[in-house]
């Protein structure tokens, strides 16, 4: 299960191709030895057939020249091994050996009869050596040409798989840069198999993501310069509101929801003789007896132990935060004066 595509199509197509050379060299063996065995059963009965007058003759006058003179054209015949024709009581009238080769025979006994009655038997003694050479051969030609096709088809799929198998891990390697987001080139693959759609496919998801990643960066640049723009312009309008509060002739301060001072302009400064350090945080109540809402003259002493009248207007602000408290002071002093 771990082995390369390249093997996994070597190892199948070689089984497959041994499997069919086998099989078609035990079919053609089979077939052509027993039609041999068939060409030499019927010869043999067609020898019997011819050869049973002449034994008949010989057995009637035990004419023994006769009937080797009758026989003499089988003895060269080389799937011949013997001709014997015997009497009725089984003694031997005639025996001839034939060109054939020892091996495997076949024997066929034809009795012989006249008129009288039986006279004797013929046996026909065939050998099978010529058969089995020729099965020999043709197996040997068909394990060669077998073994040639066998080789051809593993030079050709071994061939085949390992051109297969480099686009694979061509395709392969293109897809892990894709997930390690590196950058790499097209396959470029213009081949119509299915790699070639594959890769195709890569090349243009590449290509889309591509686009959408310019569109996207440029859709941050834009939002982070308006962003930056932004930023500026709330920067600006915090410094200008900030160095308005600041620069006010009336004290300004604001407190948080619970009362407690977040803002405390120069002015206020003025007004109460206590820097700005040291009345952030603390409570409103700490300078006003009281912060409600709404407009009213307070008699406060300062830090420095003097008395003035100031006019204060407190209202509230709703921001994200919550509500905010902002108070506007003005020194009464010199009015009063």
């Amino acid at each position: 299960m771990n082995t390369s595509l390249r093997l996994k199509l070597f190892i199948a197509n070689s089984w497959v191709v041994l499997a069919v050379i086998v099989g078609l060299t035990a079919f053609f063996t089979a077939s052509a030895v027993t039609g041999l065995q068939s060409r030499l059963q019927a010869k043999t009965h067609r020898y019997v057939q011819m050869l049973v007058h002449a034994a008949a003759a010989a057995l009637a006058f035990e004419d023994v020249e006769g009937v080797r003179e009758a026989f003499a054209p089988a003895a060269i015949d080389l799937d011949l091994l013997s001709i014997v024709v015997r009497r009725d009581d089984g003694s031997v009238l005639f025996a001839q050996s034939g060109a054939g080769l020892p091996g495997n025979t076949l024997v066929v006994r034809l009795p012989v009869t006249s008129r009288e009655g039986p006279k004797g038997t013929l046996e026909v003694t065939v050998s099978y050596a010529r058969i089995d050479q020729q099965r020999r051969n043709i197996l040997a030609v068909s394990l060669l040409v077998g073994l040639l096709a066998l080789a051809c088809a593993c030079l050709t799929s071994w061939i085949i798989g390992g051109s297969f198998g480099r686009r694979v891990a061509r395709v392969t390697a293109h897809a892990i840069a894709i997930g390690e987001q590196r950058v790499v080139a097209p396959l470029c693959d213009a081949r119509k198999d299915e790699l070639g759609v594959l890769s195709r496919a890569f090349d243009g998801m590449m290509a889309n993501l591509e686009q959408q990643v310019q569109r996207r960066t440029a859709d941050l640049v834009k939002a982070e310069q308006e962003l930056l723009h932004a930023l500026g312009q709330a920067a600006f309008n915090e410094d200008f509101n900030r160095a308005i509060v600041e620069n006010a002739a009336d004290g300004i301060l604001t407190t948080d929801s619970a009362g407690f001072i977040k803002s405390w302009n120069a002015a206020t400064e003025s007004i109460f003789a206590v820097p700005a350090k040291a009345a952030i945080g603390r409570p409103l109540t700490d300078f006003l007896s009281s912060s409600s809402r709404g407009r009213m003259e307070k008699t406060i002493t300062r830090a420095d132990g003097s008395v003035t009248q100031v006019d204060v207007r407190v209202t509230e602000v709703r921001v994200s935060e919550g509500t905010l408290r902002v108070a506007f002071l003005r020194d009464l002093a010199d009015e009063k004066h």
